[in-house]
């Protein structure tokens, strides 16, 4: 009896850590400017019970004038489908650009960048950020939280399996990003400092 039990207790020790690193989904993509690639972006998407986190960093260097070398990470944790804390860090040529910090505390969410004091954000919840745009198809979303600017970007429908967001301000950049089976296979992005092509690698 006491040699089943443990036999059991084994087995679901062994299933539940399969299901465990089962729930880990690895993408990667190639970064496109006039047809030649000048980097890469590595996304993870990792589920614990009732946790989901991503992180997403990519590298870009590239020469227009003069040389550019451009670093991004994402590491972003929901709770339950609600955004519980979000870090971004953008480098240019090893010069910090973008410090963002969103943290969701005593039922409200506030937003930092580098240091400087905190802001509350007024919305009650956030349930879909940029770093999801390459995971999960944006169906039915109008708008989202970009983790990089505390604000909220509006998205539109603009054909089957494709969509446009737009950045709020002077500027409105447009990018866009087209799915496959609920998942990104391209985008197109300005941002700012150069404008790329997202092209989901192949295996």
């Amino acid at each position: 009896m006491l040699r089943k039990k443990l036999c059991l207790g084994l087995l679901v020790c062994l299933i539940t850590t399969f299901y465990s690193t089962a729930q880990q989904e690895t993408l990667m993509f190639d970064i496109l400017h006039k047809d030649r690639k000048i980097g890469e972006l590595h996304a993870t998407k990792n589920i614990d019970d009732s946790l989901t986190t991503y992180t997403s960093n990519t590298e870009i260097s590239t020469k227009i004038i003069t040389s550019i070398n451009v670093l991004y990470s994402y590491h972003v944790v929901y709770k339950n489908n609600k955004l519980k804390e979000a870090k971004t860090l953008i480098k240019v040529n090893d010069k910090i650009r973008t410090q963002a910090h969103t943290i969701y505390r005593d039922g409200a969410y506030y937003f930092s960048e580098k240091e400087n004091n905190s802001q509350r954000l007024d919305t009650k919840k956030i349930s879909y950020s940029t770093v999801k745009l390459m995971f999960e198809e944006p169906k039915n979303v109008t708008s989202l939280f970009a983790e990089e600017h505390g604000n909220f970007h509006k998205l539109d429908y603009v054909t089957q399996h494709t969509y446009k967001k737009t950045i709020p301000g002077e500027s409105r950049k447009e990018n866009t990003y087209t799915y496959k089976k609920g998942t990104l296979v391209k985008g197109i992005l300005d941002v700012g400092i150069i404008s790329f092509e997202l092209q989901k690698a192949t295996p």
